[in-house]
């Protein structure tokens, strides 16, 4: 499944979408958190975030939703 329009994601949750699309996490820096899949790295606040800031992230780093 690609993008799709969720509302708020937990951090556990975004966690997960970027674990299943073969990012590690690399460090915390204050409120984020940086994750990397060996080319790009990712910085994802480490709170609960808006479904806008989630789709943009899922969006742009086509990152793959759940299967």
């Amino acid at each position: 499944m690609r993008c799709e329009n969720i509302r708020q994601v937990s951090v556990r949750k975004m966690n997960n979408i970027l674990k299943e699309n073969n990012y590690t996490f690399v460090r915390q820096c204050g409120s984020h958190r940086v994750w990397r899949n060996g080319k790009v790295s990712i910085s994802i606040p480490s709170v609960k975030l808006k479904s806008v800031v989630a789709n943009r992230i899922i969006k742009e780093n086509h990152l793959r939703i759940g299967g």
